[in-house]
């Protein structure tokens, strides 16, 4: 009975530092993608300023890429070509 308590104590200690994936990273801006980049970000190809939900221009560095639901898929970078991003880290 004892340890069994001790592991929910645990637990709930745990649970409550977890993080939302869509709440990491806050400081870098977030693009919405259209359902067609997510899929090509989900492969980690190229994204362009036709797989974004909204025109903006790309923001230069690393910025999150999101699905229409604001839940993180990737972190991506430009490539030096203007208006392309790469998604070098795939989470979603």
């Amino acid at each position: 009975r004892e340890l069994r308590d001790v592991f929910q104590r645990q637990h709930r200690t745990a649970r409550a530092a977890l993080i939302p994936m869509a709440d990491l990273l806050q400081e870098l801006p977030g693009l919405v993608l259209t359902t067609d980049g997510v899929r090509r970000a989900a492969r980690g190809n190229l994204i362009g300023p036709a797989h974004l939900r909204e025109s903006a221009p790309v923001p230069a560095g690393r910025v999150r890429l999101l699905d229409e639901q604001g839940r993180l898929l990737a972190i991506a970078e430009a490539t030096g070509v203007p208006g392309v991003l790469h998604p070098g880290i795939v989470v979603g």
